[in-house]
């Protein structure tokens, strides 16, 4: 494996545990419920968006 391979598959890997962590805290902890709308809608979209980002980084490690 390649070392720029490597960073991608060692990207992913770091941003799997941040997104297990997120999804943790929106769907399994009474705090988010605590928070503003506005909030509670900008965390979701952010998640949507490490999702969306995970799966073009899982994309390019199948290609290798």
């Amino acid at each position: 494996m390649q070392p720029y391979q490597q960073r991608v598959v060692d990207e992913l890997a770091d941003l799997e545990v941040k997104l297990k962590a997120l999804h943790n805290f929106l769907w399994a902890n009474d705090s988010f419920d605590s928070l503003p709308i506005e909030d509670k809608e900008l965390l979701v979209i952010q998640f949507g968006a490490m999702s969306t980002y995970a799966g073009a980084l899982s994309k390019r490690i199948e290609r290798f």
